[in-house]
């Protein structure tokens, strides 16, 4: 499957790594990679199938960035004011590897991770753009030790559902994307509430676009797999 993954035009855009489920009333999905490495679509999907993610009194990660500088301390105990909001939720944080892997994992409550896998030289062209920066291969060099840092945390993770997901495929494949999304996070939705995820990955940012729907209760609304088997 892995091969298949990385090589074969027709793949599939998602690959378990790791699948089990806790039996809980609660669960987090937790979307990593690097910045501008197409977490932001994965983290729209996800936010459509009924974890939010654009809490923004509580968010990780704006484009201003005010996160950077906490502490582990600050991390865990904003974990803890969601935990309590919040059964089903979502985080995106692409620089989580700064804190040791345990640490997230042990103040999250039964946490999903969605590791996202982006082409390098496209981020390396995707931070250029955004920063104004003509020197690629300058960027290319700052991307290694990110991408190593990131895995080597991914490998340091307590076990857990794992899903490794390609932006790349993601966009050629959109519906098969969030169908895998979906059955990797145990949800059931609706038909408009995959078509909503389906149309929320070409949207930069989406995730913080739309605290309106927090309103309109379309969470509550989310078949999760738990409620459906319990009765």
């Amino acid at each position: 499957m892995v091969n298949q993954f990385s090589a074969d035009p027709k793949a599939i855009p998602t690959c378990i790594m790791e699948s089990f489920h806790y039996q809980t009333h609660y669960k987090t999905a937790i979307i990593v990679g690097v910045p501008q490495g197409g977490t932001s679509s994965v983290a729209s999907v996800v936010d459509a199938l009924g974890f939010p993610i654009s809490e923004k009194q509580f968010n990780f990660e704006t484009k201003t960035r005010p996160t950077c500088g906490d502490t582990e301390e600050v991390w865990t105990a904003k974990v803890t004011q969601i935990n309590l909001k919040l059964d089903f939720w979502g985080v995106k944080d692409t620089l989580v590897w700064r804190f040791p892997s345990e640490v997230i994992h042990n103040s999250l409550r039964n946490p999903h991770y969605l590791i996202v896998s982006r082409d390098v030289v496209a981020t390396a062209q995707r931070r250029a753009a955004n920063h104004n920066v003509e020197n690629v291969r300058w960027l290319l060099e700052q991307l290694e030790p990110e991408i190593i840092s990131l895995w080597q945390w991914v490998k340091l993770l307590p076990s857990a559902p794992k899903l490794l997901v390609s932006y790349e495929r993601l966009t050629q494949n959109r519906q098969l994307a969030c169908e895998g999304i979906a059955e990797f996070l145990g949800v059931v939705p609706t038909t408009p509430q995959l078509q909503r995820a389906v149309d929320r990955v070409s949207s930069i940012g989406g995730y913080l676009k739309k605290e309106e729907e927090h309103s309109a209760g379309i969470y509550e609304t989310i078949i999760h797999k738990k409620d459906k088997d319990n009765g």
